[in-house]
């Protein structure tokens, strides 16, 4: 998918994507889910540790332990910031395009973040796909 900035559109869209004050032209992204606050988008992929109490974060210090996993970063979208889909995308992309207002933390699109691991109890053919991500708690 790509999010194409609205309120730069159509003038830096086509141009460099360099952040400007208005944030990016677009970004890409994978759509991961539909929720009742908005659209939740796979935004990238982030290290995981593990702190001496247990609690799991994103940060890495010498008293945490990197875990083999990895966390993946999922932006939220709601969807009154949502303004126009083309699921076609257009001649450059051919990628359905979300034309969204980039109105969140540093000009995201994303109002926020949500982080998410792969569920160890997944099965595949029988559960809901949704449910093979497991929403983290961050300490």
């Amino acid at each position: 998918m790509e999010l194409v900035n609205a309120k730069m559109y159509p003038n830096r869209y086509l141009g460099e994507n360099k952040k400007t004050r208005h944030g990016y032209p677009y970004l890409g992204a994978e759509l991961k889910a539909t929720r009742f606050d908005g659209l939740e988008f796979f935004d990238e992929v982030v290290a995981l540790y593990r702190k001496g109490n247990g609690d799991l974060t994103l940060t890495e210090a010498q008293e945490t332990e990197r875990l083999s996993e990895n966390a993946f970063a999922v932006g939220v979208i709601p969807y009154e910031w949502i303004e126009f889909v083309d699921v076609r995308g257009d001649e450059f992309s051919y990628r359905a395009q979300f034309f969204t207002n980039f109105s969140g933390p540093g000009k995201s699109p994303y109002k926020y973040i949500r982080y998410y691991r792969k569920s160890d109890t997944y099965h595949e053919g029988s559960d809901p796909a949704d449910m093979q991500w497991v929403s983290l708690e961050l300490g």
